[in-house]
């Protein structure tokens, strides 16, 4: 979308191939994975000028989705639903007054 000239938020991707990594491991994470998670949170940070669950700065809002066969089958073959949102309390009162 990028190369359409779209604005698309900065953001990060956890492949497929980590979901199956994840299942074949007896669903324990791949080592390093958390890791990476947390530099690729720290970069969409630094982008961003936000901060993960911090009340103080604006709020660093996530979509987490998933379109693959592998990590959610049923998803392919239903209609799409909205994604769902979770906020820590102190955020929503965060939102609630701006």
């Amino acid at each position: 979308m990028a190369r359409l000239g779209l604005n698309v938020p900065p953001g990060l991707v956890i492949s497929t191939s980590v979901c199956q990594q994840f299942y074949d491991a007896g669903k324990r994470l791949p080592a390093g994975l958390l890791d990476e998670v947390k530099e690729g949170l720290r970069r969409v940070e630094d982008l961003t000028g936000s901060k993960f669950g911090d009340a103080e700065r604006p709020p660093l809002l996530l979509s987490v989705r998933s379109g693959a066969a592998v990590s959610m089958p049923v998803s392919l073959s239903t209609p799409p639903l909205p994604p769902p949102v979770a906020l820590a309390h102190s955020l929503t009162e965060k939102l609630a007054r701006e």
